[in-house]
């Protein structure tokens, strides 16, 4: 997979890439969003939208 990533990379200019991982109850979860350089800011709207809403089963 990391390598397709890298190859669509390269086609599709640079990227900016937000990404946090952490362990909570013996699961780890995982939040990547990946934009244009161009729409950083935009990606890390959505990135700090998902962060923020994210409610583990559950809880």
């Amino acid at each position: 997979m990391g390598v397709h990533l890298e190859r669509l990379h390269r086609r599709r200019g640079p990227r900016h890439t937000y990404d946090i991982c952490w362990e909570q109850n013996g699961t780890l979860h995982d939040v990547w969003v990946s934009a244009p350089t161009g729409r950083t800011k935009e990606a890390r709207a959505v990135f700090d939208t998902a962060v923020d809403s994210y409610v583990p089963a559950g809880g």
